[in-house]
């Protein structure tokens, strides 16, 4: 198994490996040759200012490219072997210069160079020094891989090896540069000693023991150096970590959007066989006790030989396996690690993938019981809007059967409403032919001919009321008194009470009470009314009919001392086919009919009622003026 993945050791910021001495130094230098040492530096994070901070230090890939910036300002790479000899004039070696004429060599200024001083300013370079035969010495210096390369870097320190002498008031050494991308070894022939201080430095060392002071500063920087490649290390180490929990966040991001259990193995598959070169790969669902395995996904060759294992583990249950195949060994264990890794992802993947699927089938299930039940609710509601179509035929042919009743309830006034015209026609008509021969017949005549015509349109009005109530049309209104009406409906209904051994009282306003009514339908709401109140116990009711004028309202009544209408039953009693008393054979129509017939005249009624004590209704109709033929003159 090969992890192809791009897996980088170190992708963010480089550490502070560079003193800020060489920047200051490439500073100056740019300076001196005219140009303004910001646009070397331009869109680096170094700042002009803390170049004189010896403390300060930056990244070697920012040093290469400020020094790649530098290189064609001074005129390419045997500028920069020129620039670099520059580097021991600095103030900075004027002490070293007055020392090292006095204890070091040439030789001594190389090997010290290579432990302590490079190290200092490059803490990346892996250096190495060797003496060679004639007094020669190699000095070996390595870029790490895992930084940027620069062949200009190697020109820059062949010119500073080979100025090195001067500190000594010494010629420049002759220095041999071989090179490859990253690496370069400088083969070193120093000048030649002065013989008179060759002697003195060696009898120098001796006495102050120099060497083992350069030991033991050696020593202590490469113990520096050995420090910072830990810390390197270390630093390499935890960016690998960071990048390794990327990859396997960026794997458990793709794989959290697959809901669909086929897609999800398809994606397990491609994104495994994209990072690794599996030989082949197989997974699948269950866990092979009480749920049995089966295929979700396979791709490449499934053997020969053993696969490597994994289970699927969510909420501490099984939820599938992986087997997969390797074409050879393992050549990098980070690459196991990152499946492993992987693992627990695709185990809640799967299992939220199994628990959408289980919701599917669910949804499915419960829509398909829908649709059916839907389906039956609507032949039920087809059912029942034929009973109601039906229900409410029968109820319009109740209705009309009830108007018809109440006509026959009403014949009797009917007729008495028809006979008094009649009888004023015929009386009116007899007086005008008695009147022929009188003088003053013409006049008598045309008066009583406009009497039996106003009669005769009475007539008409009256049997056009009984045909519009009989057919439930809006009625025609005229002004008549309500007494003469409620006197007449009670005379209709006494008959009714006497066979339920009940009485009726009439208490009548001692004056006539106009108003605009239709006769017929105020005759039949009392006479519903009444029977009502009859109805309203067995036997024995006593009832007591009254008429008022309070204000401009005409006032009727209707009182029982029945047995009264509880609170239920008092909130619906004007409803259609309503009845407290459907045994008795009540239909429920007889208020509803009462309350259409007040509203219609623009009147209100009114229900006042106590169990076991009696119920009063109240009918309150507007007043109107009394017709001209019953004005006082």
């Amino acid at each position: 198994m090969h992890f192809a993945y791009d897996l980088r050791i170190y992708e963010g910021p480089e550490m502070p490996e560079v003193s800020s001495l060489v920047f200051r130094f490439l500073s100056d230098a740019v300076r001196d040759r005219g140009f303004d040492p910001e646009s070397v530096l331009d869109g680096l994070p170094i700042q002009t200012d803390q170049l004189h901070n010896l403390r300060q230090r930056y990244a070697w890939d920012d040093f290469v490219e400020v020094l790649e910036r530098v290189k064609p300002i001074v005129g390419g790479n045997a500028q920069l072997e020129t620039l670099g000899a520059l580097h021991f004039e600095s103030p900075y070696f004027e002490f070293l210069s007055r020392i090292g004429r006095m204890f070091l060599s040439a030789r001594d200024l190389y090997w010290l160079g290579t432990i302590w001083h490079g190290r200092a300013l490059f803490m990346i370079i892996d250096d190495k020094f060797e003496d060679l035969d004639d007094g020669m010495v190699r000095v070996t210096l390595e870029i790490p891989k895992d930084y940027r390369p620069s062949e200009a870097f190697f020109h820059l320190v062949r010119g500073t090896i080979r100025s090195g002498p001067r500190i000594f008031g010494q010629g420049d050494s002759v220095v041999d540069l071989e090179f490859s991308e990253r690496k370069a070894v400088y083969t070193i022939k120093p000048p030649p000693s002065q013989k008179v201080w060759t002697r003195f430095a060696r009898a120098s060392r001796a006495v102050f023991a120099s060497k083992s002071v350069i030991d033991e500063l050696s020593q202590q920087q490469s113990e520096l150096q050995l420090s910072y490649r830990d810390l390197r290390t270390a630093n390499r180490q935890v960016a690998a970590q960071a990048r390794f929990l990327e990859i396997i966040n960026q794997f458990g991001q793709e794989l959290s959007r697959k809901t669909e259990l086929e897609d999800l193995g398809q994606t397990i598959v491609d994104l495994l066989r994209t990072r690794f070169t599996f030989r082949g790969i197989c997974i699948v669902l269950g866990n092979g006790e009480d749920e049995p395995f089966s295929m979700l996904r396979y791709d490449g060759e499934l053997g020969p030989g053993e696969p490597n294992h994994y289970s699927f583990v969510a909420g501490a249950r099984v939820v599938g396996k992986m087997h997969i195949w390797d074409p050879e060994p393992l050549e990098d264990e980070r690459s196991l690690d990152l499946v492993d890794g992987l693992i627990p992802w695709i185990s809640v993947a799967l299992a939220n993938a199994r628990s959408f699927r289980a919701i599917r089938d669910v949804a499915a299930v419960l829509e398909t019981r829908v649709d059916e039940r839907t389906g039956e609710l609507r032949s039920t509601n087809e059912r029942l809007r034929e009973e109601i179509r039906q229900r409410e035929a029968s109820q319009k042919q109740l209705i009309a059967s009830e108007r018809l009743a109440s006509i026959g309830t009403l014949a009797a006034g009917i007729a008495h409403e028809i006979n008094n015209p009649v009888g004023s026609i015929l009386a009116f008509a007899e007086y005008a032919n008695a009147s022929q021969d009188d003088p003053e017949g013409a006049g008598i005549v045309n008066q009583a001919l406009q009497d039996i015509m106003r009669e005769s349109k009475r007539c008409g009005r009256i049997v056009r009321s009984v045909l519009q109530f009989a057919r439930d049309e809006r009625t025609e209104k005229w002004v008549e008194d309500l007494n003469t009406i409620v006197e007449r409906t009670v005379q209709l209904a006494d008959s009714y009470a006497r066979e339920r051994q009940s009485t009726i009282r009439l208490e009548l306003h001692p004056d006539a009470i106009w108003a605009s009514i239709n006769p017929i339908e105020i005759e039949q709401a009392m006479v519903n009314l009444i029977r009502n109140a009859l109805e309203a116990a067995p036997s024995q009711v006593e009832i007591t009919v009254r008429t008022e004028i309070e204000r401009k309202t005409a006032r009727l009544s209707v009182t029982d001392n029945g047995r009264g209408i509880g609170d239920d039953d008092l909130a619906r009693i004007f409803d259609p086919f309503y009845s407290t008393h459907r045994g008795s054979g009540g239909t429920g129509l007889g208020l509803s009919i009462v309350h259409g017939i007040v509203e219609d005249h623009g009147g209100k009624i009114s229900v006042r009622s106590e169990e076991k004590l009696g119920t009063t209704i109240q009918i309150d109709l507007p007043l109107d003026q009394p017709p001209m033929e019953h004005v006082d003159a």
